[in-house]
């Protein structure tokens, strides 16, 4: 006959019972038989129970099983950072998807059902066996490729009418299928560049062709912590787009700038071409000559403010 398994508030009430058996002045061992166990299972319950209360025991089990729930939630956790970061970045696929829930299964010693749930694969299409490609998939998938590389603007509905052209007896969905397999893409059309004149014909943009050649220089703002505004004067190679001078105050005046570009003009010699929005004009300087006194100046309309460009190419040189 199997033991009898006992519940905590019953393991508390023959404890209970013995402490008054034993009070009534019976001996231990009389008392400990009275409630039908032996002596090394008394003394476990009392070592595991002794001095609880029927609700204290149930508030312990209670306790012992929100914890079991959490340390189960949180190996759990744990388990399925291990698998995430495993599979490549490019999972859309069913057959990527397949084969990335194999290499976990394999590494890790989880279980099927886990893995799928974690990497969002259906079992169903995890044990589906793919079908054994037609003898023609190599030939229409070297012609795809071709007619791709050959025509750049087009996608796969207009290489599908090609290959009916051509000859081929193909759905554009096969088309389809193979060329997401083969990661073929119509590259994004480039934004248009604004005009270079005005209305007017005056330049407001010249193309750099050599480094210092044209430098562009003009003010960013900020604000620290404390809400207090701080300024950057920012000089730019329009050439090699490197920021080879940022000035930070909370005030910036003209001399700020004579400085900087003084000291830019000693280190690097003076640029064909220095312009910015600061006061609105472009300079167009004389090589050789000294630009804060001597320098030959030719004024021109200003376009668009650089503020933002170079807001930009701050936060990029900047780690």
């Amino acid at each position: 006959m199997a033991a009898k398994r006992h519940k905590a508030e019953e393991i508390v009430t023959k404890l209970r019972q013995v402490d008054v058996l034993h009070a009534q002045g019976k001996s231990m061992a009389e008392a400990i038989r009275s409630i039908g166990v032996t002596e090394v299972t008394y003394y476990r319950w009392r070592s595991e129970y002794g001095g609880l209360k029927g609700d204290q025991v149930k508030r312990l089990k209670e306790l012992e099983a929100e914890n079991a729930r959490l340390r189960r939630a949180v190996s759990d956790l744990t388990l399925d950072k291990m698998i995430l970061p495993r599979p490549p970045r490019e999972t859309s696929e069913p057959a990527r998807r397949r084969a990335c829930v194999d290499h976990v299964i394999d590494e890790l010693k989880v279980s099927e059902r886990r893995a799928c749930q974690v990497l969002g694969q259906h079992r169903s299409t995890q044990r589906k066996i793919a079908k054994t490609p037609p003898d023609d998939e190599a030939s229409l998938t070297a012609d795809i490729t071709a007619l791709a590389l050959q025509y750049g603007r087009y996608g796969y509905r207009r290489i599908t009418a090609m290959l009916h052209q051509a000859g081929w007896i193909v759905n554009v969905k096969r088309v389809e299928r193979i060329w997401r397999r083969e990661g073929l893409k119509v590259p994004h059309k480039q934004p248009k560049r604004s005009r270079l004149w005005l209305n007017d014909s005056s330049c407001i943009r010249l193309r750099p062709e050599y480094p210092n050649h044209v430098w562009s220089y003009d003010f960013v703002e900020d604000r620290t912590h404390n809400g207090r505004k701080i300024r950057m004067l920012n000089v730019i190679d329009e050439f090699t787009r490197e920021c080879i001078a940022i000035r930070v105050d909370r005030k910036l005046k003209a001399v700020d700038v004579i400085d900087v570009l003084s000291d830019l003009f000693i280190l690097r010699g003076i640029p064909p071409y220095s312009f910015g929005q600061w006061p609105g004009v472009h300079r167009q300087s004389t090589s050789g000559v000294d630009h804060s006194s001597r320098c030959q100046n030719r004024l021109h309309h200003a376009g668009q403010s650089m503020g933002k460009r170079l807001l930009r190419e701050l936060q990029l040189e900047t780690p």
